[in-house]
C-alpha cells in the first residue's frame, strides 16, 4: 500500500508531522482522525521516503508557543514559520456582526459538509473550502472564527457555540456534539439538512399562502394614498366653487384633504406601524408578551400552538435518535417554541422525567398537549418506537398547521378586499356625486 506524508493538530500548541500508510487519501485521513489528531495536510510520501515507512512513523514533533512570538502586523513569527493568529477580540464572545443568518444559508451550509464529511474530505479542510464558497458574508465571518478555533485544537462543536451560536441553535449545536462523540459526524449533519430543508420548506408554504393578502393590503393601501394626496385636493379646489350644500360623502373627503387632517391620519399610520414594528419585532419580555397575545386570538393561536407542537415532536425525535437523552433532548427543544406555556409545560416535564416518571403520563396532565400527542407517545413508549411515534405526530400537526394557515387566509382575503372595496368605494362615491348633481355648477 502507498505511504502518506502527512501534518495534524494535537491540541492548539502542538503540530505532529509523520508517514502513515494506507490504501488511499481518503483512508490516511480516517486512520490519523482515530489517533485523535486533526488532519491539516495529507499528501504521497516522496518516493525516497517510502522505504523507510512504516505503518505509522512519526518524524518531528513542532510546538509552537505562540504568546511568545513577535508580531508583525496579524501574522507571528514561530521559527522559519508564519501563522496567522487570530485576535484577542474574535476568540470569544459574538463577532461584531448584525443580524443572524438566514436559515437557507444555515441549511445549504450543513448540507455541503454533510457532502464532505461522506466523502472523507478532513473537517477543517472542508470549514475552509465552504468559507470560499460562502457568498453570505455574515455566515462567511463565522465560519472563519470556527475554522480558525478548529484548526487551534477545539471540537467543532465548542466553535459553533462559541462564535456561531447566533446562527446555530442549541439543537443544531447538541446535534453535532453528539456526532462527534459518536464519530457519525456525517450522518448527524445529513440529518440536520433534512430537518432544515424540512422547516424551511414549510416556512416557504407559509410565505406562499400570506403573499396574496399581503399584496392586496399594500395594493389598497397605496391606492388610497394617491387618491387622498393628489386626486381629493385638486378636485377641492373645484368644488370650493360650488354654490349651496355638496353631498354629504363630499364634503368628508373635502375634510380629509385638509393639511391638518392628513397630518393628522398619516401621522396615526406612521404611529401604529411604529409600534407594529415595536410589537412584533421585539425581544425578551416584549416576545412574551407578543405570543401571549397571539396564543388568545381564536384561529391564530391555534395555528400557532399546532406548529410549536410539530416543532416541538420534530425535533425531540431527531434528538433522541442520534443518542442525546430524553431530558437533555427536552432542554434543547424548548428554545425552538414560541408558545411560553408549552416552554413552562416542558421545563417541568424535564424535572419530573428525572424522576423517573414517564413522558406520555407528563405530557397527558398538560392542558396544552392534545390528546392525540399523549396517547402516541405512550404508545412509542411501549413498543419501543418513540421516535416513529414522534415523527407521526409531527407529520400530523404540520399538516393540520398549514391547512390552519390556508383557513386564516381564506377568511382574511375576502374581509380585506371588502374593506378595501368600501373605503375606494366611498371615495369614488364622493367624489362623482357632486358631478352627477349639476345644479351647484354656476
Amino acid at each position: 500500500m502507498p505511504d502518506f506524508a502527512y501534518q495534524a493538530k494535537n491540541g492548539p500548541k502542538e503540530i505532529i508531522k509523520g508517514r502513515i500508510t494506507a490504501a488511499n487519501e481518503q483512508d490516511a485521513v480516517r486512520l490519523i482522525e482515530e489517533k485523535g489528531l486533526v488532519p491539516i495536510e495529507v499528501r504521497p510520501a516522496p518516493p525516497e521516503a517510502a522505504v523507510a515507512a512504516a505503518v505509522s512513523k512519526p518524524v518531528s514533533v513542532e510546538k509552537k508557543d505562540f504568546s511568545v512570538a513577535k508580531k508583525r502586523g496579524d501574522l507571528e513569527m514561530t521559527g522559519e514559520k508564519k501563522v496567522k493568529v487570530i485576535p484577542a477580540a474574535k476568540q470569544g464572545g459574538h463577532l461584531p456582526i448584525g443580524g443572524r443568518v438566514k436559515t437557507y444559508d444555515v441549511c445549504v451550509f450543513t448540507r455541503q459538509l454533510a457532502g464532505f464529511m461522506k466523502s472523507s474530505v478532513p473537517l477543517l479542510n472542508a470549514l475552509e473550502l465552504i468559507t470560499k464558497q460562502t457568498t453570505n458574508a455574515r455566515l462567511k465571518k463565522v465560519l472563519e472564527s470556527v475554522a480558525a478555533a478548529v484548526r487551534g485544537g477545539e471540537r467543532f462543536s465548542d466553535s459553533l457555540e462559541k462564535f456561531g451560536s447566533r446562527h446555530f441553535d442549541s439543537r443544531y449545536i447538541s446535534m453535532v456534539s453528539s456526532g462527534e462523540a459518536g464519530g457519525s459526524l456525517d450522518s448527524i449533519l445529513e440529518t440536520l439538512a433534512d430537518f432544515l430543508e424540512k422547516e424551511e420548506e414549510l416556512k416557504g408554504q407559509v410565505r406562499a399562502a400570506l403573499a396574496y393578502p399581503i399584496l392586496v393590503v399594500l395594493v389598497g393601501l397605496g391606492t388610497i394614498f394617491f387618491l387622498f394626496t393628489f386626486c381629493i385636493p385638486r378636485l377641492s379646489t373645484l368644488f370650493n366653487r360650488a354654490y349651496g350644500s355638496l353631498p354629504l360623502p363630499t364634503k368628508i373627503l373635502m375634510s380629509f384633504s385638509q393639511p391638518a387632517w392628513q397630518i393628522a391620519f398619516w401621522g396615526g399610520f406612521v404611529l401604529f406601524a411604529l409600534f407594529a414594528f415595536s410589537f412584533f419585532g421585539g425581544s425578551g419580555h416584549k416576545k412574551e408578551r407578543r405570543e401571549r397575545f397571539l396564543a388568545r386570538i381564536p384561529v391564530l393561536g391555534t395555528v400557532k400552538l399546532k406548529s410549536d407542537i410539530a416543532r416541538f415532536c420534530g425535533t425531540l425525535a431527531m434528538l433522541i435518535q442520534n443518542g442525546i437523552p430524553i431530558y437533555q433532548a427536552i432542554e434543547t427543544t424548548r428554545p425552538v417554541l414560541s408558545n411560553e406555556a408549552l416552554k413552562k409545560d416542558l421545563e417541568t416535564a424535564q424535572n419530573r422525567l428525572l424522576g423517573g416518571e414517564m413522558l406520555a403520563v407528563i405530557v397527558r396532565q398538560s392542558p396544552h398537549f392534545p390528546p392525540f400527542v399523549s396517547q402516541m407517545i405512550a404508545v412509542g413508549e411501549e413498543s419501543g418506537r418513540l421516535v416513529e411515534s414522534l415523527r407521526e405526530v409531527d407529520r400530523f400537526y404540520s399538516r393540520e398547521s398549514l391547512r390552519g394557515i390556508k383557513i386564516l387566509t381564506s377568511l382574511i382575503e375576502p374581509a380585506f378586499i371588502l374593506l378595501l372595496s368600501l373605503v375606494i368605494g366611498f371615495v369614488v362615491a364622493g367624489i362623482l356625486l357632486p358631478i352627477f348633481d349639476m345644479k351647484w355648477i354656476q
